[in-house]
């Protein structure tokens, strides 16, 4: 983040080790929609499932829910997920300060012949977190700025008399 390693050291005397972050994946999708899109916030990849096979009657197995997961290619780290009203799949990137956008409509995204189209990059737009689509068709972007927690600055703190670097 802001090409620095994004670390943590929990005592002074422990060595930095890479922040491991828990499931707090994301989605977008439109009520019309036939497709969800997904991505677990420690994975690096899109994900599609049928919008059909998700409905509340819960009569779909696990295996026929997963038959239909499409993984759409490597997109960075993400944290927000937004779709517009034509199926575009907007998308945050932290490591590069940027709002992506990708369009299924323009055939699948991977690694090697990536479709993700960047919309916004910009150095003051740092940990862009979450978006949401105005009526009007604005698009709002959170930009929290973790990584510029003290907590992430190896900065020592007094905890209970010690002090440790949090």
């Amino acid at each position: 983040m802001e090409g620095k390693p994004f670390v943590i050291q929990a005592t002074v005397d422990a060595a930095p080790s890479l922040v491991s972050v828990a499931a707090d994946g994301h989605r977008g999708f439109r009520r019309t929609a036939k497709l969800v899109y997904y991505c677990p916030i420690a994975s690096r990849n899109l994900y599609s499932v049928d919008a059909a096979v998700l409905q509340l009657d819960f009569t779909q197995s696990d295996a026929a829910v997963a038959a239909t997961i499409e993984n759409l290619g490597d997109k960075g780290e993400v944290g927000g997920l937004e779709a517009d009203a034509q199926g575009r799949v907007y998308l945050t990137n932290g490591e590069f300060n940027a709002i992506l956008r990708f369009d299924p409509s323009q055939g699948t995204a991977d690694t090697f012949n990536p479709t993700f189209e960047t919309v916004v990059h910009n150095r003051i737009l740092v940990w862009p977190d979450s978006l949401a689509l105005g009526k009007d068709g604005t698009l709002y972007i959170t930009s929290t700025q973790v990584n510029r927690f003290a907590s992430f600055q190896r900065r020592g703190r007094i905890c209970g008399g010690r002090a440790y670097f949090l």
